[in-house]
């Protein structure tokens, strides 16, 4: 594509305006956005741009970024940073080649001596985008933690972009880059693209990425480069998993007496492995034996721990692998490196045996057991025994078989094959064993689904068995376990008689045995040091959480030994996680993805059938149902399927470009043109139209008093509300929907501050959803811009997904109805409970966190204050 002639781009960069200052950010990238599929059109435009050849760089950047009219600085970062991932920059060539030209810049790269940085500000500057290369440190493929960086010879070059007046970190060469192999080869290397390396959080780059100018490093308190060389290896998967650190911040670490464990925490569900490797020579043996069998790898808590007993003084590297699950188990085994540490071994350990060779890394249940319906007595993955007896129990929620065996070094199968057995009774399967002689067991489970398993049977757990006196029991190496600290030997060998009960995650073992007010009870010398300020701020920076994931793992939520339980407004003071299991759900599934038409700011909709009419659902004989909290499965996004909710978004989009004669004309293309009917569909095409339709500028042809229209023509001079609108669409939809009135704390209140009548007034709704009141906020969800509106063609509000359908329990911290019913809670609030809450950003929730120590608004305290 040619560039029209009188199209002559200016570099903003090249004008003498000096830069805008480096400060942090206001928001994060997750404010910014959550799903790259909302850059789908932009991204694909600047992958087909860079499969096409260009003579001039006047061209390219015509065709790339000016022919598309990007409304905002974002979407022009986008495109260049997407083209630049998706380019080979050994092929490009111009006719032309001036020097000091920008096509000179961007050949510049195949002969090593420019950078991706220096094009990508080149594009930026073209774009009139502000950007910024920032020089200075970067552990790349050949850095190991300990590695110090020498002198001033700085090995990398990244980009700060400003976007909407704040500066965001790109690094487009590093989002192509990506390690096949050990061997830092060219030819093992493939371009690919990784969106980590786009608008990346300061607090996560740090961990890879020193700028030698420290305010670029964007962060509340700069690292110095010491600090920097002390933290842990971490790769782009480590936030991608959501994990943060719990029990080690730095790079290099110590054993005592030949003993260490590693915890880290993560988010998301998530598998493990782990790798080590002696330091210099890369050797994974010791005497014949593979280094990764003198560690033990367990799973629980949202939390994995790494502990190794070292066969010889020295030091190792510990690797440590992940893999996101997003499916089924076992269907792609590919685990991605996370973080790396440098463990250095004072002395080897006194018991440094291997494990027993089992099948699995991971010791103790986890996601295959409950995927398999059974759920286990025993959670833990060390069974200790001082007199050889093994007792455990896997209650039964569907129809499946189970096959034990046991396994120790230098005894034969077939000889172990005597001594346990499984008694299948029905509802549960009681195993059990004699073990023939002290020592270490490892105990397998195999399970088989009978409904598709036919004979085969498959590994979904083991046990690291311990027979010992119980004093050698104390002296383990699996005690450097932090949830094993606070408890004690003869009970993490206990068997549950109660079991949980299904559809519910008790109380952990560990919080059960922990007696809060002893401290004398808590090995306080052995825990491990707090955090530096700047790593407290990880997990709030890492992946964010999901609620649909988070009872996979049995009694995820809390990490044991922290000794506090949750609270929720109106629930009570303990809050106990859903452990995920199959049950009836009450609602239907999603219907199929809609047939989207794009269209054109201003393009003409289609008319309705003369025969349509809009019956409203007031007229109907059945009243709207009382309020009160579910008692159903809640109405989630979850409940829709993710193809079926990207074209009913994108239906909605469309729909908000075109201007409707009549209220009737819109509902008809909204909704009954596509013959929606799914009721979570319903809704959420009406809330997406609303944060997306610039309201203010809607107008229809004939407007009656008591209309329709009048209400949605009402948000012009400030007669209605976005509460009203929604509610006028939802009755016109066929849905029971409540304008709920009351206080809010918004952007104008401290906290502390008390409520009076004609205060912080607003109002919201509440919409009944196959059988159960859910609450939505369609005016906060819209009321964020991000980008610059500079014509009407392909605006949109940023949608704040936090107020499609969130949790009651939730929403109390912001909204106060006043008719308490519609709080929607088990345990009404009252006006003074909601005042001393404290003040909450949707952030809040949708990174998972939880109050521990203060509850209240406002504290008082004598000088120094923690608050956790």
């Amino acid at each position: 594509m040619a560039a029209p002639r009188d199209f002559n781009p200016v570099n903003i960069l090249q004008q003498g305006k000096q830069l805008p200052p480096p400060i942090r950010s206001r928001y994060r990238k997750f404010d910014i956005y959550r799903d790259v599929n909302q850059f789908r059109l932009i991204d694909e435009h600047a992958v087909q741009v860079a499969q096409t050849e260009h003579k001039t760089f006047r061209d390219l950047i015509w065709h790339l970024i000016h022919s598309q009219r990007f409304q905002s600085d974002l979407e022009k970062a986008r495109a260049i940073f997407r083209w630049m991932t998706s380019r080979n920059m050994y092929t490009i060539s111009f006719q032309d080649v001036q020097k000091g030209s920008p096509e000179e810049v961007l050949v510049s790269f195949k002969n090593k001596k420019g950078t991706y940085a220096r094009i990508f500000e080149t594009f930026c500057g073209y774009s009139g985008v502000y950007c910024a290369v920032l020089t200075g440190f970067a552990k790349g493929l050949d850095y190991r933690p300990g590695d110090n960086f020498k002198g001033s010879e700085y090995n990398h070059s990244w980009n700060a972009v400003y976007i909407d007046d704040n500066w965001y970190l790109v690094d487009s060469h590093w989002a192509t880059r990506y390690l096949i192999s050990e061997k830092n080869n060219p030819e093992n290397l493939v371009y690919e693209y990784d969106d980590f390396y786009f608008m990346t959080d300061p607090e996560q780059l740090i961990y890879s990425h020193w700028a030698k100018n420290d305010k670029w490093q964007l962060l509340t308190r700069p690292l110095s480069l010491p600090e920097f060389e002390d933290l842990p290896l971490v790769k782009s998967y480590f936030f991608k998993c959501g994990m943060y650190f719990i029990s080690h911040q730095k790079g290099v670490v110590g054993t005592e007496n030949g003993r260490i464990a590693l915890t880290v925490g993560f988010v998301k569900p998530t598998n493990f492995t782990y790798k080590i490797t002696v330091c210099g020579s890369n050797e994974e043996t010791h005497k014949g034996q593979k280094l990764k069998s003198f560690a033990m790898q367990e799973t629980s808590h949202n939390q994995a721990t790494f502990i190794l007993r070292a066969p010889k003084p020295g030091s190792y590297y510990f690797t440590i692998f992940a893999q996101l699950l997003t499916g089924d188990i076992g269907i792609k085994n590919v685990f991605t490196a996370s973080a790396e540490y440098k463990v250095n071994a004072d002395k080897a350990s006194s018991d440094a045996v291997p494990l027993p060779n089992c099948s699995d890394s991971n010791w103790g249940p986890g996601i295959p057991v409950d995927q398999m319906g059974l759920e286990p007595s025993v959670k833990d993955a060390v069974i200790p025994t001082s007199d050889g007896k093994v007792s455990l129990e896997f209650k039964k929620t569907r129809p499946s078989y189970i096959l034990c065996k046991l396994r120790k070094p230098g005894m034969k199968d077939d000889e172990l094959e005597k001594c346990i057995s499984e008694t299948d009774q029905g509802d549960k399967v009681l195993v059990t064993a004699q073990l023939p002689a002290k020592g270490e067991y490892g105990l397998e489970i195999y399970g088989n689904d009978p409904a598709k398993d036919g004979d085969t049977y498959t590994h979904i757990c083991q046990y690291f068995v311990h027979y010992a006196p119980p004093d050698e029991q104390n002296k383990a190496f699996y005690q450097e376990a932090p949830q094993r600290r606070t408890v004690a030997p003869a009970q993490q060998a206990t068997i549950s008689q109660v079991g949980y009960p299904g559809g519910t995650a008790g109380v952990t073992q560990g919080m059960n045995n922990m007696n809060v007010g002893d401290q004398d009870f808590v090995d306080l010398e052995n825990l491990p040091p707090p955090p530096p300020e700047m790593l407290q701020q990880q997990y709030l920076y890492g992946t964010v959480p999901d609620s649909r994931q988070q009872g996979v793992y049995g009694g995820m939520g809390s990490q044991q030994g922290q000794g506090t339980p949750g609270f929720t407004p109106g629930a009570g003071n303990v809050i106990v996680p859903q452990q995920q299991q199959a049950g009836v759900s009450n609602i239907p599934p999603s219907s199929k993805p809609i047939q989207v038409e794009k269209r054109a700011v201003g393009q003409e909709p289609p008319a309705p059938p003369s025969e349509f009419k809009l019956q409203p659902v007031t007229a109907e004989k059945t009243a709207a149902p009382a309020p009160g909290p579910a008692t159903k499965q809640k109405p989630t996004l979850d409940a829709i399927d993710r193809n079926v909710l990207h074209t009913v978004d994108d239906h909605a989009i469309q729909v908000s470009k075109s201007e409707h004669s009549s209220f009737r004309d819109l509902v008809w293309d909204l909704i009954y043109s596509k013959s929606i009917t799914n009721e979570i569909e319903k809704v959420r095409v009406i809330f997406r139209w609303l944060a997306t339709k610039n309201l203010k500028e809607m107008h229809f042809d004939n407007v009656e008093k008591g209309s329709p229209e009048e209400v949605l023509l009402g948000l012009k001079t400030g007669k209605t509300t976005y509460a009203m609108v929604f509610d006028t669409m939802c009755n016109y939809a066929g849905l029971h929907s409540k304008i709920i009135s009351g206080y809010a704390k918004g952007a104008d209140y401290k906290p502390g501050q008390s409520f009076t009548p004609g205060t912080n007034q607003h109002s919201w709704n509440a919409v009944y959803i196959y059988g159960t009141w859910c609450l939505i906020d369609c005016h906060w969800a819209a009321r964020r811009i991000i980008g610059k509106q500079t014509t009407h063609e392909e605006f949109h509000y940023q949608l704040d997904e936090y107020f499609f359908l969130p949790d009651p329990h939730q929403l109390i911290y912001t909204h106060f109805p006043e008719d308490t019913k519609w709080q929607l809670l088990e345990r009404q609030v009252s006006l003074e409970e909601f005042e001393s809450m404290p003040h909450m950003k949707p952030q809040f929730f949708k990174y998972g966190l939880e109050f521990v120590s203060h509850r209240t608004a406002v504290i008082y305290g004598r000088g120094e204050c923690n608050i956790r």
